[in-house]
């Protein structure tokens, strides 16, 4: 006699097919693909954003503040850093301006740092002039090296130094010619 048992819909999965061979590599292929749209999506988003802090004006140079020149005019330290204003402040190479100030026979040493939003402070530190120096027939400002800072000219009349130099009609080598 045969028994027969209602069937369980609980364990009857007829309306569902099993899983082939490769069910395993397609759910990695789906996540492998998700991550690469989040990954390339984010990078693009991150491109954007650095595009956009590059070319924002208010990161723009647009302000120059020049401090510690005496001799040295602000006109003439703005003048060698030309091209400074209007680049922007957390892209722009402060050691090449930095580079042509020293460029400057008045200046001993500079110092330029970025003030957010938008100014440069540079502060200068001059060559102090100790003696006129003679060379042929034009008197120049000389450093404690020797180096020549300018041309004495009646803009510098007022400083009281010593003359440098060979005495005119003096031999060189002879008793006051060295």
């Amino acid at each position: 006699m045969a028994i027969t048992a209602p069937a369980d819909k609980r364990f009857r999965r007829a309306h569902l097919r099993p899983a082939g061979k490769h069910a395993g590599r397609r759910s990695l292929r789906w996540r492998l693909l998700r991550w690469a749209v989040v990954l390339v999506t984010a990078g693009y988003a991150g491109h954007r954003l650095v595009t956009l802090v590059a070319d924002a004006g208010i990161l723009r140079v647009s302000h120059i503040v020049v401090h510690g020149n005496r001799r040295l005019a602000n006109g003439e330290v703005l003048a060698l850093l030309d091209g400074l204003r209007g680049e922007n402040i957390l892209g722009t190479d402060l050691r090449q301006w930095r580079e042509r100030l020293l460029h400057s026979p008045w200046v001993a040493d500079a110092s330029l740092r970025r003030a957010l939003p938008s100014t440069v402070d540079v502060v200068v530190a001059e060559r102090e002039p100790l003696g006129i120096g003679r060379f042929g027939s034009g008197l120049y400002l000389v450093d404690e090296r020797g180096a020549i800072i300018d041309e004495y000219g009646p803009n510098y009349a007022e400083l009281d130094l010593p003359i440098i130099g060979r005495p005119r009609g003096a031999v060189a080598g002879g008793p006051r010619g060295g």
